[in-house]
């Protein structure tokens, strides 16, 4: 059983029967996650087979250093605001104090559904902003998506469940400093706080986002030395290439 996302951290939200998630993974020969966290609770939850190590859903990433760029001109949002996501509260967290603060840099909202989109063209107070919003039933690339990332200042991604997401992976290791939400701690696994990221502790809080905001564009020395930083950091855990021989080994 390969787990990543939310299953295991937020069953009863999925309404995950809890006799029927004990007897599964009592039944399980092995198991693999994408976070520490999530291996813990299979063992709270009665899993005693083996345990085969904590691995990225997509298998790592091809961390492109051509597209890298210097000059940071983008703030990224992860717009995903169904079940768990939350990203409307990033938007509202936009608030007229941080638009002065963000009116210079290309906005790029993706993946947000029409909740999200209605928000934003009803809000006068982005009407000045070099806004760019996908739906998620528009289809980026890959390539496209890491294109953005290694030109953004900023990465934000807010939900109430997550394993360790791709997109944050990603995002960290083209060098766009991160402002993340940390459900059940599981952030706190790539990101210590102030140093090389920050935790959104409520996903539901705006106005801590907006604190956030306000934290990172007066200390950009802190967002320097953190770009550096991750494009280290990321690239020696993720990088695809790396793990490719420890995955093959894993299912040999």
């Amino acid at each position: 059983y390969s787990s990543w996302g939310s299953d295991m951290f937020f069953s009863d939200y999925l309404k995950i029967e809890k006799n029927k998630m004990i007897q599964a993974l009592q039944r399980i020969d092995c198991l693999i996650t994408d976070c520490q966290r999530d291996y813990k609770i299979a063992v709270e939850k009665g899993f005693k087979n083996k345990f085969l190590g904590v691995f990225p859903g997509n298998g790592g990433v091809n961390f492109d250093q051509n597209l890298i760029q210097h000059e940071r001109n983008i703030i990224l949002i992860k717009g995903y605001n169904l079940k768990v996501g939350r990203g409307l509260q990033i938007i509202k967290a936009l608030t007229d104090e941080i638009i002065p603060l963000i009116q210079n840099y290309e906005i790029i909202i993706y993946g947000a559904d029409h909740t999200l989109i209605d928000y934003v063209n009803s809000e006068q107070r982005f009407a000045n902003l070099n806004l760019k919003a996908f739906t998620n039933r528009q289809f980026i690339t890959n390539t496209e998506l890491l294109g953005y990332m290694s030109k953004a200042y900023l990465h934000l991604a807010n939900s109430a469940s997550d394993g360790l997401p791709n997109s944050l992976i990603e995002a960290m290791g083209m060098g766009a400093f991160p402002i993340q939400s940390n459900p059940g701690n599981v952030t706190t696994e790539l990101i210590e706080h102030g140093k090389n990221g920050l935790l959104i502790s409520n996903p539901e809080d705006i106005d801590e986002i907006t604190a956030h905001l306000k934290y990172v564009f007066s200390h950009p020395e802190m967002v320097e030395k953190a770009r550096i930083y991750n494009q280290v950091f990321i690239k020696e855990r993720y990088d695809r290439m790396s793990l490719k021989s420890k995955i093959t080994q894993l299912y040999d």
